[in-house]
């Protein structure tokens, strides 16, 4: 018994003829029908063994290097993913998330630095500038008189 189901042996060449002529859905069905097995007890044999990949959990500071990777070196994310030993749609999506945070105004320290100076730099310039008007508005008066 398979998973509490009676089987029924049927020889593996029936199947793999059925597969051949019939088409793999059509003898998964030929197949349950022959041998009363569900399809989860089955399907191996028409696919291959395949065992499940445990999941890998990647830390914060790899991910960060890994997209850093990608926008300074410019190389393209499956050549990347293939030298880190991570799948390409993986990488591709943490470039994607990398490239949306960036884009809702995270800045770096240096861009904060500029910008504070800058901030600087107009206030100066505003005060630069009221002080011109204020004397272009005396020397009319003076010159008025």
């Amino acid at each position: 018994m398979v998973r509490g189901f009676p089987v029924r042996v049927v020889p593996w060449e029936f199947h793999q003829a059925t597969a051949n002529t019939l088409g793999v859905k059509a003898a998964m069905k030929d197949w349950a029908k022959a041998s009363e097995v569900p399809p989860e007890a089955w399907r191996h044999r028409l696919y291959g063994v395949v065992m499940p990949e445990k999941r890998r959990k990647f830390d914060r500071e790899f991910r960060e290097g890994a997209v850093r990777i990608v926008q300074e070196t410019k190389r393209p994310i499956a050549q990347v993913a293939r030298d880190l030993g991570v799948n390409e749609g993986t990488l591709g999506n943490w470039v994607a998330q990398a490239r949306a945070a960036g884009a809702a105004g995270a800045l770096s320290p240096d861009e904060r630095a500029e910008l504070k100076q800058l901030g600087v730099d107009v206030a100066e310039l505003r005060m630069e500038r009221d002080v011109l008007k204020r004397s272009v508005v005396l020397w009319v008066k003076e010159a008025t008189r």
